[in-house]
C-alpha cells in the first residue's frame, strides 16, 4: 500500500514565508502615505491664482485704401517694324548699324540693281516709241478729218451743179446733149456723195488707231513705272521713325526676296499687353479711372506710369481670360533721389493696377481679423476685457485690411485690437495687454481659422 506523499516544507520553513508577507504589506502602506504627502506639497493651485492671457494690440485707423491688381508682362514697342528684302540680289552697301536712328525714308542699304536699270531703260524706249506711234495716229486722225471736210464740199458743189441743170431744163430732155449733161451731174452727185462716205470710214478708222495708240502709250507708261518700282526695291529704306534693333542684312551676301533685313523699333512708344481673368472683365470695360503703375524687374525701385488704352470685349475660349491693352512711359518717375531711367522694349514687368479707391476707410492690420465659419470679427481690448466685434473686409493690402463692422459705432478709430494672442480667447475674456516683446510666436492668417 502506497503512502501519501508529504509536503517539502516543514513548520519553520512556514514561519519564515508569513514574517516577510507581513513586512512587505506595513511597507506598502507607509510608501503609499507619502506619496500622498508628497503630491499635496506640491499642488500650486492651493496657493495661486490663475494669470490672465497677455496679449498684442494695435490702434484701429483710418486711412485711403486702394484695391490694387497685380499682374505680369513684358514691355513691346507699338511700331515694331521687320524691313524686308523686296528684290533678289547681293547687297553692294549699308549704311546704318545695330542701335543707330534712322527716320522715316532713310536709306538703310542697296542691292545691285544692274538688271533693274536696264529694265528702266527699256521701258523709257518703249514709252518714247509709244507717245511717237500716239502722235501718228493724232496726226492721221486730223488728215482724215480734212478729207472728209473735201469731199463734203465736192458733194455740195455736185448737188448745186445738178440742181441748176435742172432749172435749166425743167426738168425735160429736150436734145440728147441737155439729156447728158444732167445725167453726168446726177453721177458727179452720186459719186461724191460715196467719196464722202468713204473718207468718213477713214476718220473713224483714225480716231480707232488714235485710241490704240493712246492705249500703248499707257500700257508702256505702267511698264516704267513697274520697272521704276523694281528700280526702288534694291533700295531698302526705314518706314518708320525709330532705332535699329536688329540687322541680318549682311554686306555682299546675296538676299532673296522677303529676306529679313533689318528690325526697327520706336523706343518712345511703348505698351504691354497681358490677359486678365473674366471676372474683371465689367471692371476694365465700365471703369475709366483705372491707373496703372509698372515695375521693371530689371530696374527696381523705378516705376514707370501706363494707361488703359483698350480692353477687348471677348474672352479667349480656351484660357478663360481677355485680353487688355495699356501704353507704358518710357522713362520712369523720379525715385527718393530724384533719378530717371529708361524703359526698354523686350522688359520684364510688373503692373500694379489701382482699381479702386476708398477714402477714408476703417483699417485694421490683417493679422487682427479673425474666423468662425461664416463670421469675420475682431477682439477690442478695452478696460482689462475683449469684446468680440463682427465685421465685413473690404479693400486690402500687404499688411491692412479695410473693415465695416455689423453694428454702427462698434468700431471706432482709436480703438485697440489684438493682434497677437488671440487664438483662445472668448467674448467678456480678461486679458493683459503686453507693449512689445519678441513677435515671432505671431499667428500666420492659415492658425487664424477656428477649428
Amino acid at each position: 500500500m502506497a503512502m501519501p506523499r508529504r509536503s517539502t516544507f516543514g513548520a519553520p520553513t512556514f514561519l519564515i514565508i508569513a514574517m516577510a508577507a507581513c513586512t512587505f504589506a506595513s511597507c506598502s502602506v507607509e510608501a503609499s502615505s507619502d506619496s500622498s504627502g508628497v503630491a499635496n506639497a506640491e499642488d500650486p493651485s492651493a496657493v495661486r491664482l490663475r494669470e490672465s492671457p497677455r496679449v498684442r494690440t494695435e490702434l484701429v485707423v483710418r486711412q485711403d485704401m486702394l484695391r490694387i491688381l497685380e499682374t505680369t508682362g513684358a514691355a513691346e514697342s507699338e511700331s515694331e517694324i521687320d524691313v524686308v528684302a523686296e528684290a533678289t540680289g547681293r547687297i553692294i552697301a549699308i549704311h546704318f548699324e545695330e542701335g543707330d536712328m534712322v527716320h522715316k525714308g532713310d536709306l538703310l542699304a542697296s542691292i545691285e540693281q544692274a538688271d533693274q536699270e536696264l529694265s528702266m531703260a527699256d521701258s523709257v524706249v518703249a514709252l518714247a516709241e509709244s507717245n511717237a506711234a500716239f502722235e501718228r495716229s493724232q496726226l492721221a486722225e486730223k488728215e482724215a478729218g480734212a478729207r472728209v471736210r473735201t469731199a463734203e464740199l465736192q458733194l455740195e458743189q455736185a448737188e448745186q451743179d445738178h440742181a441748176r441743170n435742172l432749172q435749166l431744163t425743167n426738168g425735160q430732155k429736150i436734145n440728147p446733149l441737155s439729156a447728158q449733161a444732167l445725167e453726168a451731174g446726177r453721177i458727179a452727185r452720186d459719186s461724191a456723195q460715196e467719196n464722202l462716205n468713204q473718207v468718213k470710214l477713214a476718220e473713224e478708222r483714225s480716231a480707232l488707231d488714235t485710241k490704240s495708240a493712246a492705249s500703248a502709250v499707257q500700257r508702256a507708261s505702267l511698264a516704267k513705272d513697274r520697272a521704276e518700282r523694281l528700280l526702288e526695291r534694291c533700295e531698302m529704306r526705314s518706314p518708320i521713325n525709330g532705332v535699329i534693333a536688329m540687322r541680318t542684312a549682311e554686306l555682299g551676301a546675296n538676299m532673296s526676296m522677303g529676306a529679313l533685313a533689318f528690325h526697327i523699333i520706336a523706343p518712345d512708344q511703348l505698351r504691354v499687353v497681358f490677359h486678365r481673368p473674366q471676372r474683371e472683365l465689367d471692371i476694365f470695360l465700365t471703369d475709366g479711372s483705372i491707373i496703372l503703375d509698372a515695375e521693371a524687374e530689371a530696374l527696381p525701385g523705378f516705376r514707370f506710369p501706363g494707361q488703359i488704352l483698350r480692353t477687348s470685349p471677348t474672352i479667349d475660349r480656351t484660357s478663360g481670360a481677355f485680353r487688355v491693352t495699356a501704353k507704358l512711359s518710357p522713362e520712369s518717375t523720379p525715385n527718393e533721389s530724384g533719378e530717371v531711367v529708361k524703359l526698354l522694349p523686350g522688359m520684364l514687368l510688373r503692373m500694379f493696377i489701382e482699381t479702386g479707391r476708398h477714402a477714408d476707410a476703417l483699417v485694421v492690420p490683417k493679422r487682427a481679423v479673425r474666423r468662425e465659419g461664416v463670421e469675420t470679427f475682431v477682439l477690442v481690448a478695452a478696460e482689462g476685457k475683449v469684446r468680440r466685434v463682427l465685421v465685413a473686409e473690404g479693400y486690402s493690402d500687404e499688411l491692412n485690411v479695410e473693415v465695416a463692422p455689423a453694428e454702427e459705432g462698434a468700431l471706432m478709430p482709436g480703438d485697440l485690437v489684438v493682434t497677437v494672442g488671440s487664438r483662445e480667447l472668448k467674448d467678456g475674456a480678461e486679458v493683459s495687454i503686453d507693449g512689445g516683446g519678441d513677435e515671432s510666436d505671431t499667428e500666420s492668417p492659415a492658425d487664424e481659422v477656428a477649428e
